[in-house]
């Protein structure tokens, strides 16, 4: 059996977490924790490993950029993606991000990226640890529903 992929996900509006958490449980493969500021992020990240921490750049009590640059002083070198209307790709890559995600987002998009970042993790590979094969993650399948 697959590893599920642990996800962190840091942001404050509730429709944008409601929508990103429903979507990654709909597939049995994730597995989300939620968190509302940038503080808790960081203690999160630091209690577990992550895959992927998605990451709201303003957000209360610490921004994202706060958020990312403390995690990365303490030696956290995981997958770490911006979200975000208001900052610039560059700005969040120099920060410590690893990718972007810009707001307002498509479903579509996101899922491409979901599948670009799964890639990355490996998600993907043909063998599992335990020599078995993999399905290969399918999201096309959620943008017709």
């Amino acid at each position: 059996m697959l590893e599920k992929i642990k996800i962190l996900l840091a942001e404050d509006d509730l429709k944008t977490a409601t929508l990103i958490c429903s979507l990654l449980a709909s597939n049995s493969i994730y597995e989300i924790k939620w968190v509302e500021n940038g503080a808790l992020a960081v203690e999160a990240a630091l209690k577990e490993n992550y895959d992927i921490i998605f990451m709201d750049i303003q957000m209360p009590v610490m921004t994202g950029i706060e958020a990312v640059k403390t995690l990365r002083t303490k030696g956290y070198s995981g997958l770490i993606v911006a979200l975000t209307a208001y900052f610039e790709k560059e700005e969040c890559l120099a920060a410590g991000m690893n990718d972007y995600i810009q707001k307002p987002f498509s479903i579509r998009d996101f899922i491409k990226k979901m599948n670009e970042l799964n890639y990355k993790k490996g998600a993907n590979e043909e063998m599992n640890s335990s020599g078995k094969k993999v399905e290969i993650l399918d999201f096309e399948k959620y943008l017709n529903n």
